[in-house]
């Protein structure tokens, strides 16, 4: 591969590495270029990204803050669109806010807040206790860094520090540990940041022609459920739905050679080229209700056995949502809550060419009209890309396999 520049800040203050993922990098055609934080005023010359590791910048918060060459050209870096990968001490580097004692005064001296890079709107503040330990795993929701081919990574978590973020920042991945699974990270453009130390080492060995270690390869694709399956991806309008839903098309045919079907309220208004009123007259004609047009034709494809992907605003009414589960009674579903940032959501609405933009209606969906379903998986496609979201979508089905569950409500309550 071609070789990159990949600046690593190494000194007292970014101290944590794993030796064998910067062997996995340089494999992967990276030339590792050391830099300090604390002592240099420039990065290394022209560099394709940068990864801040772990280690104390709370212990030398005000050297970090007083290099502010230094903090300004990681913050020009970012702000160019260079790749950033942090992690724990890298993570509260790349804040705009450090508080924590000066030098020397440990975690029990007067505190204030040390400028830092600025790249993240938060601040990181140090605590009087440990706040997380241990081993962590991780699902990736917004990429995994540095182009490594990874869907699920293990790593270690430890830290006496949380961040408090000044603005809604899509999630890095998913953590799990023996407390249960949370969102946790930051992903925003190329700036990717966590808490977890992520150990990618066994990727060197795959690179070299060798065996990789199997705690921490991207899994092979999981086998799918033979039967039919459903995957609802409810949302409001422009949230990005009908996109999200021809990735997982595409992904579930290249990785399972398995063909889907679409379906929603849009493809059953074009079933009359040239005469878009005539669906909706004929419905009013029957008293058929045409979101149960829909709901039937999902059900009927599903019980035939085959796999449908289904783009619906169907939290508008709580009827529907009983509808849809009473006639796919014994099928597997996945409930996909497709959201997005408020002000992302509002420029897509806002520049649709298919129809006439309708912001009001969007931002009402938006706000009022979810109601969360029984083992809902939620996607925030603001700032992740489709195919990264349809990764986490097969990555759930292939969880739950077999035994994905089929609709229930809570003692039925809505099906009156």
């Amino acid at each position: 591969q071609r070789q990159r520049r990949l600046a690593v800040a190494r000194d007292e203050a970014f101290c944590f590495y794993y030796r064998a993922n910067e062997e996995a990098l340089r494999a992967r055609g990276w030339e590792i270029v050391p830099f300090s934080p604390l002592r240099d005023t420039a990065l290394p010359p022209q560099p394709d990204a940068l990864y801040l590791g772990g280690g104390y910048p709370e212990a030398f918060a005000a050297r970090l803050s007083a290099n502010t060459a230094m903090r300004s050209a990681i913050r020009d870096f970012a702000a160019a669109g260079g790749e950033i990968y942090a992690e724990c001490g890298g993570y509260m580097y790349l804040c705009s806010g450090l508080e924590a004692a000066a030098e020397g005064h440990g975690l029990d001296g007067e505190r204030r807040v040390w400028p830092m890079c600025g790249v993240l709107e938060a601040t990181a503040r140090m605590g009087q206790g440990l706040r997380s330990l241990g081993y962590r795993d991780v699902r990736f929701t917004g990429g995994a860094p540095l182009g490594l081919p990874l869907e699920t990574c293990r790593g270690h978590e430890f830290h006496w520090s949380h961040i408090e973020l000044h603005r809604p920042y899509a999630p890095l991945y998913d953590v799990t540990d023996r407390t249960g699974t949370r969102p946790e990270g930051v992903h925003h453009g190329n700036v990717r940041a966590g808490y977890v130390h992520l150990y990618w080492g066994g990727l060197a060995d795959a690179a070299a022609g060798g065996n990789m270690d199997m705690e921490t390869a991207p899994a092979a694709p999981a086998p799918l459920s033979p039967a039919g399956q459903v995957i609802l991806l409810n949302g409001p309008s422009s949230a990005g739905k009908s996109t999200l839903a021809r990735a997982p098309q595409e992904k579930l045919l290249a990785d399972h050679g398995r063909h889907s079907i679409i379906l929603s309220m849009d493809d059953l208004l074009r079933a009359c080229p040239g005469r878009p009123g005539a669906l909706l007259q004929g419905m009013a004609a029957t008293g058929l209700p045409l979101t149960a047009v829909l709901h039937a034709a999902t059900a009927e494809a599903a019980h035939a056995g085959a796999w449908v992907i289904v783009d619906h605003v169907l939290g508008e009414r709580p009827d529907w949502i009983a509808d849809l589960w009473r006639r796919l009674r014994g099928i597997p579903v996945l409930p996909v809550q497709v959201c997005c940032e408020l002000g992302e959501l509002e420029r897509r609405e806002k520049g649709r060419t298919d129809r006439t933009p309708d912001w009001p209606h969007a931002a009402r969906q938006a706000r009022d009209i979810h109601a969360p379903l029984p083992g809902e998986l939620r996607i925030d496609t603001s700032c992740t890309s489709p195919e990264h979201c349809a990764a986490r979508i097969l990555s759930a089905l292939a969880l739950h396999g077999k035994a994905m569950p089929s609709p229930t409500l809570e003692e039925d309550s809505h099906e009156a």
